[in-house]
């Protein structure tokens, strides 16, 4: 695959997408990783607004790559474009991003390049996402103690 995506590479992942979608990750997750390696930012966002549908749909599925690339754009302060690709950072966000997306909104003087909105959706990100982190972590809890409560009682019994 082309660094720079033409029309006509686009096109064909698109159709790609509606015939294969276990295709369509791997030839996504082999072009990001690319783009990993060389931290090539404008390329990503060049994909990412071009298939911005089809990769939020696949998000969760390369969201290791994604990740990578939100963390480097956060980094390099291009916080726009954060904002625009927070559809696809909702399904894919990990912890280090959601730190750094923490960090970003304590910028100061960060409403010089986001509105209140875009500030506030990325506050309900991170409380969504932390939410969820203590249920799955209840819930891995409590299928742990159920799991060892059998045992438990047998000792009981003895």
């Amino acid at each position: 695959m082309n660094k720079n995506l033409n029309l006509e590479e686009i096109i064909n992942l698109k159709n790609l997408f509606k015939k294969d979608s276990k295709a369509f990750i791997k030839e996504i997750k082999e072009y990001l990783f690319y783009l990993r390696k060389d931290k090539d930012i404008k390329h990503f966002s060049n994909l990412i607004e071009n298939l911005n549908e089809e990769i939020t749909d696949i998000a969760p599925f390369i969201s290791e790559n994604l990740n990578y690339m939100f963390s480097l754009m956060i980094k390099k302060h291009y916080y726009r474009e954060i904002v625009k690709y927070m559809g696809i950072i909702e399904k894919s966000v990990n912890f280090e991003t959601m730190e750094l997306l923490k960090n970003m909104i304590k910028v100061p003087n960060i409403m010089k390049y986001i509105q209140n909105i875009d500030i506030y959706r990325i506050k309900k990100l991170i409380f969504e996402t932390s939410t969820k982190k203590k249920n799955r972590d209840n819930i891995f809890m409590k299928s742990s103690l159920e799991i060892e409560s059998p045992e438990l009682e047998w000792i009981n019994i003895i």
